[in-house]
């Protein structure tokens, strides 16, 4: 069997298979599928904030030195700093 064959013949299950599933299962799947999507996308934002995270750890230094995040640290973490000082 050649794969373009095999690949209509999938093609034509899946659609059989879809024909004889209910309303409510249709949507079930749907909705099943939408929230996959969405834990794949936070799988990645995830796994793309380790190395930032890492690099806060390895070099806070270099965090307080940035121009545009002391602005962030100051603004959001002023009590805390005042309260270490003090």
């Amino acid at each position: 069997m050649n794969n373009n064959t095999l690949h209509k013949s999938l093609i034509n299950l899946f659609k059989s298979l879809w024909t004889h599933i209910s309303k409510r299962r249709k949507v079930q799947f749907s909705f099943l599928l939408i929230l996959t999507l969405i834990a794949s996308v936070a799988e990645v934002v995830s796994l793309g904030a380790v190395l930032p995270f890492i690099g806060i750890l390895t070099q806070p230094d270099q965090v307080f030195e940035s121009p545009w995040l002391a602005d962030f640290i100051t603004l959001f973490f002023s009590s805390i700093l005042k309260k270490k000082i003090t």
